[in-house]
């Protein structure tokens, strides 16, 4: 039965040639940057948001909404905010228990948009604040919960 050496063989080239499975990618260097660029983690996120909190006036009304997403392939948390109604500037801190952190101030839209990402294996706890501005740069709303200056998802 020479057979089964030569079969061997080949099985060995093959695996070789194949490759070895490919890893998910996931560093603490992915802080700081989109979702939708260098290791495109956008791709490998929780379509639906795995947290949602409201943006609220001064007056208690509901003008906006932010989503937080998770990567499964990069491990890592950003947030979508939606409803922007007088199109000002968005200022955004979000930051993790594993260490990384980020800010932004998006110069305003009324479109949908979204945060750089912080590094957060697993149920790792991210933090986040929002606040919205008018055209004018007055105070317009922000994410708010009675006795905490930030929201905190794990």
């Amino acid at each position: 039965m020479k057979l089964r050496p030569a079969l061997a063989a080949l099985a060995a080239v093959a695996l070789i040639w194949i490759g070895p499975a490919s890893q998910a990618h996931a560093a603490a260097s992915d802080t700081g940057t989109y979702p939708n660029q260098g290791n495109y983690c956008i791709g490998g996120s929780y379509v639906n948001p795995i947290a949602s909190r409201s943006i609220v006036d001064d007056y208690g009304r509901i003008v906006g909404r932010v989503d937080v997403r998770y990567s499964y392939k990069c491990q890592t948390n950003w947030l979508t905010i939606t409803g922007n109604p007088t199109a000002g500037p968005v200022a955004t801190s979000l930051w993790s228990d594993a260490g990384g952190s980020v800010g932004e101030y998006d110069n305003g839209t009324t479109q949908s948009t979204y945060t750089k990402q912080v590094y957060a294996p697993g149920a790792t706890c991210i933090h986040f604040q929002v606040h919205m501005y008018t055209p004018a740069g007055q105070s317009y709303g922000e994410t708010y919960d009675p006795g905490a200056n930030f929201q905190t998802v794990c």
